[in-house]
């Protein structure tokens, strides 16, 4: 393990380093064509691949000697990521924006000469010209402060390229600096109480039992906010999710677990809520993720105490987000990627041979079926990953699935490609007794088919569809009768024999 030697907070960098990762996720999710070509096929939801980001930003921006150097290797190295035009896109935008609100200078000087700058208002308002003396020992003290402070100040207005402004001359600068008049002073000074105004986090509440947001959804949750998400706190009787508790402790949650009952999870998040602003004195704004009426409630109550609360929902892929402070709802579609897409298609292709018997599918079909169940169009989606491409693209050199045209008819029909079954495979239906003969019979599917995968991982969709093919029941089915109260990623995960990893989207299981 390599450790990299740096001149600022380890915390700070990791922080950026944290916001990078986030606005990438984000920009892959929903404009992925701002990304390089080579970067654009890499998944940044992998913590292993955010982990390695995160080393080569801190190794690039860990050693600058100030906050302007750093904000200048930082915007070379964002630049590196994503194509010219990206650099003025609002997720950019609002990446720097968050970024400059890290800035230890201004920060320290907030906190330290707040009431002193308002005092020095009052006094000068009436003055004509500054003492040259007091103006210079002004100057020597606080020169890069006012730096600071100039440049956050078009950061306000815009975010614009800064490069030509750290090339310039010393002498240049210097000249620049002894021109500041008494205008330009109490604009920094009014700059500084504003900004002190306007300093503070967002806070995440998130009733796991109620929504299980998606970290698509998370991303997409950060730009509602003015103020960065710094606090994420998921409530839940954690005994009962399986692993769930480890995958929002990854994701950077608090955990607060309660005792199984009604009410019990949604009472502590209303608890909880309502002093929040005794725990946080800096909260501005909270996210409450939850359908549940009786939260309403508590969102006026937080609003009472001067905070902007926005209430979350989730039905499929549509995320409702009601403004308390303006009143308004708005619905937001988070579109799922490519590999998902085709995976829900599958879905409604085996749903729909086994409710017609007849194996191919019309295209026009799946397309109606597809939009009436998750709520959004399939050509909405594929336009957004592969631009001016259309649907049938999609399943182009995808070996899973078998397209056919009649000739002198514009009507595609899509089939699953069946891998042809073996001639010793039992076909009869089998009696499950317990757990572990369902266990059992997975442990020989997996077995039957890492010899064809060489990272002996296997899709769990492949195995539920060979599982199906070889006992005539689906795994869902068997669960429920053996009274397993999970689904098929926590049941995999309870049992001692696999291992799972998650690609993309797709969870994959092999054998320990």
């Amino acid at each position: 393990m390599t450790v990299t030697l740096t001149k600022h907070p380890t915390a700070l960098l990791n922080k950026i380093g944290s916001y990078v990762c986030q606005a990438l996720i984000y920009i892959q999710q929903q404009q992925p064509e701002l990304l390089l070509d080579k970067y654009r096929s890499i998944s940044w939801r992998d913590n292993s691949n955010q982990s390695r980001l995160k080393a080569k930003l801190i190794e690039v921006i860990g050693n600058t000697e100030d906050w302007e150097s750093l904000v200048v290797r930082l915007q070379g190295f964002i630049k590196a990521l994503l194509i010219s035009d990206a650099r003025n896109t609002p997720v950019i935008i609002k990446l720097h924006e968050k970024i400059r609100q890290l800035n230890p200078n201004i920060l320290e000087l907030n906190s330290s000469n707040y009431q002193q700058d308002i005092n020095s208002t009052n006094k000068e308002s009436n003055i004509q010209r500054i003492d040259e003396k007091s103006y210079n020992h002004q100057q020597s003290n606080n020169k890069t402060v006012k730096l600071n402070i100039n440049r956050n100040q078009q950061d306000k207005n815009s975010i614009k390229d800064i490069n030509q402004e750290y090339l310039c001359p010393k002498s240049e600068l210097k000249d620049s600096e002894n021109q500041l008049d008494i205008n330009n002073l109490e604009q920094q000074k009014s700059y500084k109480i504003e900004n002190q105004q306007q300093i503070g986090i967002a806070i995440l509440l998130l009733y796991v039992e109620n929504i299980q947001i998606t970290p698509e959804t998370e991303q997409f949750l950060t730009t509602i906010c003015t103020n960065p998400i710094q606090i994420k706190i998921a409530f839940a009787n954690w005994q009962s999710m399986g692993k769930k508790d480890i995958e929002f402790h990854n994701r950077g949650y608090d955990l607060i677990h309660v005792p199984p009952g009604k009410d019990n999870a949604d009472g502590k998040m209303i608890a909880f809520a309502s002093t929040i602003d005794q725990y946080y004195p800096k909260v501005k704004e909270v996210v409450v993720c939850s359908s549940d009426k009786v939260m309403t409630n508590l969102c006026n109550q937080l609003q009472h105490k001067g905070l902007n609360v926005y209430q979350i929902s989730q039905q499929q892929s549509n995320v409702t987000i009601f403004n308390s402070k303006t009143n308004e709802t708005k619905t937001h579609t988070i579109l799922p990627s490519i590999e998902k897409l085709l995976y829900q298609i599958k879905d409604i292709i085996k749903e729909q041979e086994a409710q017609t018997s007849n194996q191919w599918i019309k295209l026009s079909q799946i397309c109606k079926l597809f939009e009436e169940k998750y709520k959004f169009g399939l050509n909405k989606a594929v336009s957004h990953h592969l631009g001016d491409k259309t649907v049938e693209n999609i399943f182009l050199n995808k070996p899973e699935f078998v397209i056919h045209q009649i000739p002198e008819h514009p009507e595609l029909y899509i089939t699953l490609f069946k891998m042809p079954t073996q001639q010793n495979i039992n076909t009869k239906i089998l009696t499950f007794d317990n757990k572990s003969d369902l266990e059992n019979s997975l442990v020989k599917i997996i077995t039957s088919l890492v010899g064809q995968t060489p990272n002996n991982y296997i899709p769990i969709y492949t195995i539920g569809e060979r599982f199906d093919k070889q006992y005539g029941q689906g795994i869902t089915k068997i669960m429920k009768k053996l009274h397993i109260n999970s689904n098929f990623v926590n049941f995999l995960e309870s049992c001692s024999s696999f291992q799972l990893k998650k690609t993309g989207t797709i969870w994959q299981v092999a054998l320990k």
